[in-house]
């Protein structure tokens, strides 16, 4: 499929992209993903990759996301699709597929970890659900689970790697996932419904990866933590329900996680505290809470108050209560607050907090677990603080204590998240994933670890400091602390360790880089204070050049640097972003919970008006035709369209048509092929097909005008094995002036191929050549099977003595070359192989009768799976003979033999085909060069590197390599390759004929 991109608001400047690949057609994808962006403000774009090509995205150095440094990565894979266009597949048994897949398995996790080890870009492997066939059988879900549960062992302690599994999507509650058609036409395995949960699981990772975290949960208490008004109601007359009790637990949770949890109610204090005290059946406790206000005052002026007790940000904030009066209050006075109000059902509460996208977590670490045990400690600091005489006497009863050591591997994470989350006193504020901060080291970046403790309790691990040598001096990449230390001495410790390290290394200056941001003032006033005559503006900010000796020797004065002593006033974002939040993730949380409600409110977003196609849209007059006109303009998003309109003109593609057709079939009964849609472009004809009303003109044609033009003479591109030519449509497109038609076998309603002989298939299409271009130069190709109709078709014209000027073989083998041998059975012999590995490690006897268990059971697989494929080959070989029987004596063909496929006739009919004579011109080879499994190109298949067509031709075989593989070298962006050949090769071969 070819890669696109997501449109968002035009004053919105992309900052970041969400790659996208994954081993199925995801593109429908990118309607739920471009609605999020939309409703987060998310300043984001999204591309597709190729189809198929997760392995070449993760280990190729010039591939899209290892381009991608700074955004989103995302993988989706379903388990199954490894098998699924194996060139083996057919003779796979289930252990075979299992074994093919844990290989696989294998194969995604080392390219994961080396794609993981040289990017800092976040990367989402999300692991889709199979086909129904697969989940019925018990043994394929235990298979697929424990495969799951070992790629999250060895990848997800990467900070940059996150894992979706099947409760990740079973949240949204999607009524209905697989879709057989979608997935037979386009392999689209996926209902709109399931895309839509797709979407949504995406974009809230994504929202979480990206946001600010948020730290502090603040509570109302009447109607919002247990049911009624204590005031009114009293102490037992509050009633704590089961959707309040589970509020409770949700927010313990939460603490657990990480957050703060803060009480701001209108009521008397004593009154609160004696809930607490008295009523048992309350999950929460006041241990868990790290402060309160509970008075009259307005709410907006107490988180206020709160705000500048922990010292942080109002940005940091999440408010609940039930009443939306206080809601407006907070968000109006306080808009950098996420404000959210409960629902007025109870019975709403549970599902609306699992919905509010502010409460995910990425990742908890040892540190988050403390968070609120430090915070209460910080409350007890500060009421000694207010009790001491002197800034001096409070800091010498503290009893402080300050270690700087090179971070362990299990502190990493935690050195990784403070680089993401200190915004204050953080001189650069460069963000660094536990990747980023190993890469520093491993360029020779030292890294320091600063632990403080004092008298009421061990603050954790609270700064960061990253540096090496540089052109003679020792250059400060990081150096941030948690503002719960600030004012404590402690960043002057750290700037005088710096001295230290660097009169070691004997360097003569400590480089201190500093990037201004809306936030990080404090950090300037630091650095000021210690020596704004060492400053110097850079292009990003400040240099600070402390002499070594300078920085080796610097104190602490408390009395001097009272400004320190009090912490900074938090500072916040913007309000106007940060209150719109509120309404937009209050909106999320009560409205949009399902998938049915994402796609409802995708269509009430408003159609498109129609391209301006030069005349007045033609209103439907039949029936058919108002279906039709809905259908389209449902699909195509457009509020008006008309009968005669073209649905490519109208912005319709190869993609979309798989949806047209599949909403044909639902709605009237009727499967179509994909190109119906190439020989009835339009509404008009289109209901015409389906009302049987066509005009007869004689004989059916297969010519199907992919690209017109007024070039000559005109390109004839054959069908593949599937009958197909709408693959071919980016190929026409890219080649205009040059006119191109498909041509498609010649069938029937129910009868998808009408010939069994390769020369008829070939005479037939002549016939309709011939209709268009009567004489030759004549100009030919195909995929794979086209390339070899084409051959014949060649052929049969230079016998009519017509001129061939191109015969273009795309990745087509001759039916007759020869394939690498014993391939099949080494791939067997493989899978057995490790089959027996997995037996090394027990005792020889039970290894003796594991392999005795092995081979018994490999043996009847393989049998089982030969008997079953030998019965099915005899009868698709019954029901061809059949077929060829009845159209041989041009007699009416029975129902029972309609749906044959049009792949399964055309192998059968090329069993027995020879050419009658060599092609007598130059052949022309375009032969796939990467991919795997149904994208494997068939060099890699034949032994043979011209693909068995040396000795067919008399004047040789021209072989150009092109990009992309064999199911994807007519895809964008690969086809614009093979179309530059192509059109060469035409312009040359037409001079010299």
């Amino acid at each position: 499929m070819q890669s696109t991109q997501t449109p968002v608001p035009s004053a919105t400047r992309f900052q970041y992209t969400v790659a996208v690949a994954a081993t199925f057609t995801a593109e429908p994808l990118e309607e739920s993903l471009a609605f999020w962006i939309d409703k987060l403000a998310l300043p984001a774009s999204v591309e597709f990759t190729p189809y198929n090509q997760v392995f070449q995205q993760l280990l190729n150095p010039t591939s899209l996301m290892a381009d991608n440094q700074t955004g989103v990565n995302v993988v989706l894979l379903r388990f199954e699709d490894w098998w699924r266009f194996s060139q083996s597949s057919d003779e796979m048994t289930d252990a075979d597929r299992l074994a093919d897949v844990q290989r696989n398995a294998q194969d995604l996790i080392q390219a994961f970890q080396s794609a993981l080890g040289q990017s800092s870009a976040a990367y989402i492997l999300g692991i889709c659900p199979s086909s129904p066939a697969i989940q019925e059988q018990p043994n394929w879900a235990i298979a697929f689970q424990a495969i799951e549960d070992q790629i999250e062992a060895e990848l997800g302690s990467a900070s940059n790697f996150h894992l979706l599994r099947s409760p990740d999507f079973e949240r949204y509650g999607s009524t209905s996932v697989y879709d057989p058609e979608r997935d037979r036409l386009g392999h689209i395995p996926f209902t709109p419904d399931f895309f839509a949960t797709l979407g949504t699981t995406l974009a809230r990772r994504i929202y979480a990866i990206k946001r600010s975290p948020y730290k502090v949960i603040v509570l109302d208490c009447d109607n919002t933590i247990w049911k009624g008004i204590v005031g009114e109601d009293g102490i037992d007359g509050i009633q704590v329900t089961d959707a309040f009790q589970t509020l409770q637990r949700f927010m313990i949770e939460q603490q657990e996680a990480g957050m703060v949890l803060c009480l701001c109610s209108k009521n008397n204090e004593a009154d609160v505290m004696e809930v607490f005290e008295q009523r048992t059946d309350m999950p929460l406790k006041l241990d868990h809470l790290v402060s309160w206000r509970v008075n009259w005052l307005p709410k907006s002026g107490n988180i206020q108050s709160l705000a500048e007790d922990l010292n942080l940000g109002l940005d940091s904030f999440i408010f609940i209560d039930d009443n939306p009066v206080e809601c407006a209050e907070v968000r109006l006075n306080c808009p950098e607050v996420l404000s959210l109000q409960l629902p007025k059902n109870e019975a709403d509460i549970p599902a609306f907090l699992e919905h509010v996208w502010a409460f995910d977590h990425l990742r908890v670490t040892e540190e988050d677990r403390k968070r609120t045990a430090l915070y209460q400690q910080n409350v007890a600091r500060s009421r000694l603080e207010k009790e001491a005489p002197s800034l001096e006497v409070f800091l010498a009863s503290l009893d402080l204590s300050t270690t700087m050591t090179v971070p362990t591997a299990e502190q990493q994470s935690r050195v990784a998240q403070l680089t993401q989350r200190t915004n204050q006193f953080n001189c650069t504020t460069r963000r660094r994933s536990e990747a980023d901060v190993q890469q520093l080291a491993a360029q020779g970046l030292d890294c320091r670890a600063i632990e403080v403790s004092d008298r009421f309790g061990d603050y954790g691990l609270v700064g960061v400091m990253i540096f090496g040598p540089r052109s003679g001096a020792l250059e400060v990449d990081t150096f941030l602390l948690s503002c719960r230390v600030l004012g404590r001495g402690v960043e002057y410790q750290m700037l005088r360790e710096l001295g230290n390290v660097a009169q070691q290394q004997g360097l003569s200056t400590v480089r201190l880089l500093f990037i201004p941001s809306k936030k990080n003032q404090p950090a300037l006033s630091f650095l000021e204070r210690c020596g704004a005559e060492f400053q110097q503006a850079t292009d990003e900010g400040l240099c600070f050049e402390f002499p070594t000796d300078y920085a080796a020797n610097l104190t602490y004065n408390p009395t001097n640097d009272r400004s320190d002593a009090a912490s900074p006033k938090p500072t916040s974002s913007s309000s106007q972003s940060q209150g719109s939040l509120s309404e937009r993730l209050q909106e999320i949380a009560a409205e949009l919970r399902s998938p049915t409600q994402v796609l409802q409110h995708l269509r009430r977003q408003g159609k498109g008006d129609c391209p301006d196609l030069g005349y007045t849209a033609v209103a439907p007059s039949t029936e058919t035709e108002t279906i039709l006109v809905d259908l389209w303009s449902d699909l195509l998003n457009l509020k008006t369209v008309g009968i005669t309109d073209d649905y490519f003109e109208l912005g319709g593609t190869s993609l979309l048509a798989v949806e047209v057709v599949v909403s044909i079939e639902q709605r009237f009964g009727e499967r179509l092929p994909l190109t119906t849609l190439l020989e009835r472009p339009t509404i008009q004809k289109l209901a015409q097909r389906l009302d049987h009303n066509e005009a007869q003109t004689g004989e059916p044609t297969s010519l199907i005008l992919l690209q017109p033009g007024d070039a000559s003479p005109p390109l004839f591109l054959i069908h593949d094995g599937d009958g197909e030519t709408l693959l071919y449509r980016n190929l026409a497109k890219r080649l205009a002036p040059l006119p191109v038609y498909g041509i498609q076998p010649l069938s029937r309603p129910g009868f998808p191929i009408l010939h069994t002989r390769i020369p008829d298939m070939a005479a037939y299409y002549i016939q309709q050549i011939r209709q268009v271009q009567p004489e030759g130069p004549y100009l030919l190709g195909g995929m794979c099977a086209g390339g070899v109709l084409s051959f014949e078709i060649a052929c049969q014209l230079e016998a009519q003595g017509q001129t061939v000027a191109l015969v273009a073989l795309m990745d087509a083998a001759y039916i007759h070359a020869q394939e690498k041998v014993g391939r099949i059975a080494t791939q067997r012999l493989n899978r057995f192989t490790q089959a027996l590995e997995e037996e090394r490690s027990r005792p020889l006897h039970e290894r003796l009768l594991g392999i005795a268990v092995k081979v018994v059971t490999k043996v009847s697989n393989l049998v089982r799976y030969e008997t079953q494929s030998r019965i099915q080959k005899a009868s698709d070989r019954l029901q061809f003979k059949l077929m060829r029987f009845y159209l041989d004596r041009q007699a009416p063909l029975p129902k029972f033999l309609k749906g044959l496929p049009v792949r399964k006739v055309y192998l059968l009919s090329a069993r027995d085909y020879k050419p009658k004579t060599p092609y007598q011109g130059e052949l022309l080879l375009l032969r796939a060069t990467t991919g795997e499994g149904d994208n494997e190109p068939h060099i890699c298949r034949f032994v043979d590197e011209l693909l068995g067509w040396g000795d067919l031709t008399a004047q040789g075989v021209k072989v150009y390599d092109v990009a992309g593989g064999h199911a994807s070298m007519l895809q964008e962006p690969a086809v614009e390759d093979m179309t530059q050949r192509i059109h060469s090769y035409i312009e040359q071969t037409l001079q010299q004929t």
